[in-house]
């Protein structure tokens, strides 16, 4: 297993939703009678808490479930929105991740546009494929990360610039062409490692200054013997750590000791980061 994928930490983000349902809810209502983003988000409790970074990739708020469902009459989800909202509750809070991929598919059924949805069911199937490669069970685990690619590529269709898909796409790629090369597919092997290439550049192209996309990167040209434009990627990598250091200061000293091992030691310098093209 890499470096990277052993010390892998998930990117936390939040893209902050303004508007909030105004009037009262009645027992069991019609889905219809709700904005199924924002319903329960004005009522008293349901401002938006902190995020834990981990385990997963945020674009919206999670609010206080237990605050909000006490707003609610019966307690239970009427929307959308508010089966996502106890699904994020279920998994950061009580860590139960079944439990909340429940909830997370019935806000789906009810609306696959909450784009928060999208994002942990695919960061959930990535973990799954993670783990099925490390039992062998490369099939299934490609059946996962197809799963988590078509998430991603769904919320990209809504947020093509947002920062952090395309990393995770790179993931996902890089993860199925292992997949497949165990599974002796050279071909498709091939055009993952090669689309896992493509989704970390364009990664780069939105968040030039992303430690981990250059990590991830710099692994992969590694890998295929590209060896001067790792060490490139690697030099941007420790510049950056310099200037904003890292979640996981032991990726900092393996960085740097790959780095010495393709360059032969040659000395560190920030004044030229650029990383030439393909």
């Amino acid at each position: 297993m890499t470096m990277r994928r052993t010390l892998k930490v998930a990117l936390a983000t939040a893209l902050f939703w303004a508007p909030a349902l105004a009037g009262s809810a009645q027992v069991a209502p019609d889905q219809r009678q709700y904005d199924p983003l924002y319903a329960g988000i004005g009522s008293q409790g349901g401002e938006p808490s902190e995020q834990k970074p981990d385990p997963t990739f945020f674009f919206e708020d999670r609010v206080n479930w237990p605050a909000l469902q006490k707003q609610i009459p019966g307690g239970e989800p009427r929307t959308a929105w508010e089966y996502g909202q106890r699904g994020m509750y279920k998994q950061d809070e009580l860590e139960n991740v079944a439990g909340a991929v429940v909830d997370y598919k019935t806000s789906e059924s009810m609306n696959p546009r909450i784009q928060i949805v999208q994002a942990r069911l695919g960061v959930i199937a990535l973990k799954d494929a993670e783990h099925l490669e490390e039992q062998g069970q490369y099939q299934q685990a490609v059946t996962r990360l197809d799963d988590a690619i078509g998430r991603f590529d769904h919320i990209l269709e809504e947020s093509p610039y947002h920062q952090g898909l395309h990393y995770l796409l790179g993931e996902a790629y890089e993860a199925k062409h292992t997949a497949l090369d165990h599974l002796g597919d050279a071909a498709g092997s091939a055009d993952a490692l090669a689309k896992a290439e493509e989704e970390f550049q364009q990664e780069l192209n939105l968040a030039p200054a992303s430690q981990r996309t250059h990590l991830a990167l710099a692994e992969l040209l590694i890998g295929e013997g590209r060896n001067d434009q790792a060490a490139q990627h690697l030099t941007v990598y420790l510049c950056q750590a310099k200037l904003h250091s890292d979640t996981v200061p032991l990726r900092i000293l393996q960085a740097r000791k790959e780095r010495e091992d393709l360059t032969g030691g040659a000395a560190l310098d920030c004044a030229q980061t650029q990383v030439s093209a393909r």
